[in-house]
């Protein structure tokens, strides 16, 4: 599966752990309240070495609460 820049879907996205350019897992559909703990996990799992990547990023815990901050405030203009 290649993964874009894109969620999977409203609201989720897709995890993809890597080890030298090798797939060792991926996740689609991950709710945004779930990323995190996922990555942790998934970073326990298979190593400080593996590469974990969110939505084709790799992931930074900072950079997914600014984002999912901004898609709150985001969806409260569109909601007033």
């Amino acid at each position: 599966m290649v993964m874009g820049p894109n969620r999977t879907d409203a609201g989720t996205h897709a995890v993809l752990v890597l080890d030298g350019g090798r797939v060792l897992e991926e996740k689609a559909g991950v709710p945004a309240a779930e990323v995190s703990r996922l990555v942790l996990e998934l970073q326990t799992r298979h190593g400080a070495n593996a590469r974990v990547l969110v939505d084709g990023v790799d992931f930074d815990p900072k950079g997914v609460a600014r984002i999912a901050a901004e898609r709150s405030a985001a969806v409260e203009l569109v909601d007033n």
